[in-house]
Parts: C-alpha cells; sequence; structure tokens
C-alpha cells in the first residue's frame, strides 16, 4: 500500500512511499518495510494536497498544491520542471522504485518532469475517479473568491491545464506570461466566497452505491467553512448541470469516502465523526428496473428496452453522459461504451444499472451488464467455490484464466475454463480463513472482473 505524508520540520518535504503488509496479520504493516519512490522540497508550509489514487490503467495518481504561501509566488503550478501543482502519474510496480508510464503526455520533452499527467493546480482537496466511466473530478481550492470542480474525462490522453495562477476558475489572477482563459481547461462548476456558499471545496466521488436510485451517476462534494453540499451531473461531452442538496453547518467536512458497494461517507474534522450519505427526498423510486437486450446477427444493432409507465420521460447516457435527441423507450447502440438510462416521473429519477456494449467488426454484438457478468458462490464459502457465467459472457475468447489472491497480493490458486463448460468447482481446501480477491480475464480482455469472496 502506498502513502502520501509530508516530513521534516517547518515546511519540510513530501514523501511518496510504499509500505508492506505484516503476512501474519492483514491488519498491521511491517514498520521497516517503507521504500521511499518520491521526495521532494516544500517551500511552504500549506497547500500540500496529498491525494492519491489508481485509476483503471492500473496506474497511481498523485496529486499536488502549489508548494504554499499564496498567490503561488514562484509560478510552480505552471513550471513543468517541479513536482508541485501538478497531477502525477506513475507505475509503482515495475521499475527499481517505479517506473514512467510511456503514454505520460509529456515524456520525452527537455527540462520537464516526465511524472506530471496534468497541470495548473492550486491546492487539489479531494480527487476521485468515477468507477465506472473513469472520469477524473478534482476539487481545486481556490485563492480568496473563488472555488472549483474541475473534470476529465476517461478517454483523456493527458496534459490538460487547469489554469492556476493565471486564473482563478474562469477569473483573472494573476496574468502576467499567461494566455488567454481559452488556453487552459476550465471548471465544470465554481462558486463564490460567501457565507452561504463557503470558502475551500471539499472533493468527493460519483455515486455508484444501489441503495439510492436517485443519486445514482452524480458528483457529491461539500464546502469546508459552510457545510453545503452540491452534486454534478454530467449531460453532455462539455455540459454539466449542479443542484445544491442542502447545508449541514458547524460538521466542517474534510473528506469523503467510498465503499466497496459504492455507497458514500463524509469525515468531521472537529467532530471526528463519520456520517453517511443518504437520500432523504420525498422522491421514491421510479421503479427497480434493468436494461433487457435483443441480441442479433452480425451487422446489425443491439436495442435496449427499458420499462414503460405513465407519465415516465427517458434519458439515455453513454459513459456517463447524455446522448441528444435519445429520449424513447428503446435505444440503438451505435458505438462501443457503458449504456445506462435515467426514467424520470416529474422531480424524481431513477438511473439503471449499466450496460456495457461491444461492437465488433463482424462477430456480433457483446454486452454485459456490470457486476452481473460471472458469480461466485457461495461466498462467504467453506474452502469450495463455484464460478458461474450469465450468457453474455459467452462471446469472450476462451480458455477464460480465473485466479484467487489473499489481500496481501499473493497467489493462492488459479485456474482456466472452456467454453464447453461455464462453471466448476474449485478444489480450495486449505486455504487459510479469510478475505481474498478473485480475479477473472480472457485473452481478448473483453472479460475483466473481480469479486471480494470469503472463506470461512
Amino acid at each position: 500500500f502506498f502513502v502520501n505524508y509530508t516530513g521534516g520540520t517547518s515546511a519540510g518535504y513530501t514523501v511518496i512511499a510504499r509500505y508492506s503488509v505484516d503476512p501474519t496479520d492483514s491488519n498491521k504493516a511491517l514498520p521497516g518495510s517503507e521504500l521511499i519512490l518520491l521526495q521532494f522540497t516544500q517551500p511552504f508550509t500549506n497547500h500540500n494536497g496529498g491525494n492519491m489514487m489508481f485509476g483503471k490503467d492500473g496506474y497511481l495518481y498523485i496529486s499536488q498544491g502549489d508548494g504554499g504561501s499564496g498567490g503561488d509566488p514562484n509560478n510552480y503550478a505552471q513550471n513543468k520542471n517541479v513536482y508541485l501543482g501538478k497531477m502525477l502519474r506513475i507505475d509503482p510496480f515495475t521499475g527499481v522504485k517505479y517506473s514512467i508510464p510511456a503514454s505520460n503526455p509529456f515524456v520525452g520533452q527537455p527540462s520537464v518532469k516526465e511524472e506530471i499527467w496534468s497541470l495548473g493546480l492550486r491546492n487539489p482537496w479531494r480527487c476521485s475517479f468515477d468507477r465506472i466511466t473513469g472520469d477524473m473530478w478534482i476539487a481545486d481550492v481556490g485563492q480568496n473568491i473563488y472555488e472549483e470542480i474541475d473534470f476529465q474525462a476517461g478517454s483523456s490522453s493527458g496534459g490538460e491545464n487547469y489554469g492556476w495562477r493565471c486564473y482563478e476558475a474562469v477569473y483573472n489572477y494573476n496574468t502576467s506570461g499567461c494566455g488567454p482563459l481559452s488556453n487552459y481547461i476550465s471548471p465544470v462548476f465554481n462558486y463564490p466566497h460567501n457565507s452561504g456558499n463557503g470558502c475551500s471545496v471539499t472533493g468527493g466521488y460519483v455515486y455508484r452505491g444501489s441503495q439510492y436510485n436517485n443519486m445514482f451517476g452524480r458528483y457529491f462534494f461539500t464546502d469546508f467553512c459552510s457545510g453545503r453540499i452540491w452534486s454534478t451531473r454530467r449531460t453532455g461531452t462539455t455540459t454539466f448541470v449542479t443542484d445544491t442538496i442542502g447545508s449541514f453547518t458547524k460538521n466542517d467536512y474534510s473528506a469523503f469516502g467510498e465503499d466497496d458497494a459504492g455507497e458514500l461517507y463524509l469525515t468531521g474534522n472537529s467532530s471526528g465523526k463519520i456520517w453517511r450519505l443518504t437520500d432523504t427526498s420525498s422522491c421514491k423510486p421510479v421503479a427497480f428496473f434493468s436494461i433487457a437486450d435483443t441480441l442479433v446477427s452480425c451487422g446489425s444493432t443491439l436495442k435496449l428496452q427499458a420499462l414503460t409507465g405513465s407519465g415516465l420521460t427517458y434519458q439515455w447516457q453513454l459513459n456517463g453522459s447524455d446522448i441528444g435527441g435519445e429520449t424513447s423507450l428503446s435505444l440503438t447502440a451505435s458505438s462501443t461504451g457503458i449504456y445506462s438510462v435515467i426514467v424520470s416521473k416529474g422531480a424524481c429519477s431513477t438511473t439503471s444499472k449499466t450496460t456495457y456494449v461491444k461492437l465488433n467488426d463482424c462477430t456480433g454484438i457483446d454486452a454485459q451488464t456490470n457486476d452481473a457478468m460471472f458469480a461466485v458462490y457461495p461466498n462467504p464459502n467453506n474452502g469450495t467455490i463455484s464460478i458461474e457465467y450469465d450468457r453474455y459472457a459467452q462471446s469472450a475468447k476462451w480458455p477464460v484464466q480465473f485466479k484467487l489472491f489473499s489481500m496481501t497480493g499473493q497467489l493462492v490458486y488459479s485456474g482456466s475454463l472452456t467454453d464447453s463448460k461455464n462453471a466448476v468447482d474449485l478444489a480450495a481446501n486449505g486455504v487459510a480463513n479469510g478475505m481474498y480477491y478473485f480475479v477473472i480475464s480472457s485473452p481478448d480482455a473483453m472479460l475483466m472482473q473481480d469479486k471480494l469472496v470469503v472463506i470461512r
């Protein structure tokens, strides 16, 4: 596991380090196992950022503030030869300490830190990936007047410049040596400092849980000073809609958390409390439904079917963004991607589970519903595991590989399945009681999913 901490005295320095878990007790770390990957000086005592997260590409993303003081006096956020004011991206599993992905946007450029993925950040407090689309959301704390939410699509190849110190949100700050605002990536939402809004943004997550359908697909964030909570939903490639959820004063929310099921939590800085985000509106789910599909022959299309009812309206989405004009009961999929549909009745809405559609050249159409492509049961179990696929998995190339890993990353069991046999029992006896990751994949990479399983 990886940590980001500030060491030393006074301004000190930032450390990105890797630790190992005690193999005899997964609740403990080995104190002497630290391997320092990166270390660099902090010129001032504030704006250390510190968020770390893994992307769907398996790389580690590390956010850094601009080094502190006020106004970024050394213009670090725009300087590609320093780590400060940046989002970094490294591969911590190759090389002596780490390696720099060849796809990083500034690889090979002179006088540039090749670890940089994007730049122009002041003090990102907090960042997250949408677990379905891979989109990145960044809450960047402003200087004196504006707070902002930045967005990077999951399809991005990096290199975005979010504009600090030239601009605070979309407003001039210190434009000496800067280009016009159009040269930079503007936030998808910003708000001014005042008693209602607050003074310091705290970023959260896109809700992908199953308990509150009206929240599904919305990015939630708050303000540390005011306790006001907002949600933002992407409605197009460059369009977003933000709603105020409510104000919860004197809670000084410092961070969000996301559990394995996609439910969201908030931490109180001074109270030490943890809250769970819930939907207490008068809206009831329109209906519990899924997307039905019709698989047809090569060269045809896949039709997705939602439910019907009086007063219902529909909005289809591709990769988390509204598809313009697709507001009918059914949709003909025209490209590979993740499809969902929002069904509304009045002010209340429900979002379906997502369905992944892969359009092949001349081999038909493959689809899978997220979290429903294969089953591992019983879970918890007594050491013998059965694997079963739904019909969508049959279009994957064979043989399909499966592996069972301990929580410390040790390979415990492995095997394969063939097209003629889509269920198998694993003789997992002898594996110690505990939690394990079950990972399954196919040679064409169409299948790649994991589940937590418990042996007891």
